[in-house]
């Protein structure tokens, strides 16, 4: 099990401090892309209509909470002692792998979304 998780995300079941501090970079970087991809999707909902608006904004909410749920699990990681590392990133990777889906499926809602917009009239 511990070993699917840090292979999920992407961390070295033995951690030294250097290596501790490459892991939670590493994730630090992922909850940043999350954003930006937040940021991109609200940026496009203002130019929807509203119907295609109110359901992109609830996309982007449901992501948003994922993301900010994910951020204070890398923040209790990163306070962790050495103690807690293995049980803190165990934890770490369901939510992670939870906040990955959500994306992809988000992802994919909002490029529904944007066809069907297309059809129907363009973004503004």
């Amino acid at each position: 099990m511990r070993r699917e998780a840090a292979r999920i995300l992407g961390i070295n079941p033995s951690t030294p401090p250097s290596q501790r501090r490459a892991d939670i970079e590493r994730l630090e970087a992922q909850l940043a892309e999350w954003t930006a991809c937040i940021a991109q999707y609200r940026a496009s909902a203002k130019r929807a209509d509203a119907k295609v608006r109110t359901e992109l904004d609830r996309i982007t909410d449901d992501l948003q909470r994922r993301r900010n749920e994910a951020g204070a699990q890398v923040m209790l990681l990163k306070g962790s002692s050495d103690a807690q590392w293995d049980d803190l990133r165990s934890e770490l990777e369901h939510a992670w792998e939870d906040v990955r889906r959500a994306f992809r499926k988000g992802y994919a809602q909002v490029l529904h979304l944007a066809r069907r917009e297309r059809h129907t009239g363009p973004i503004q």
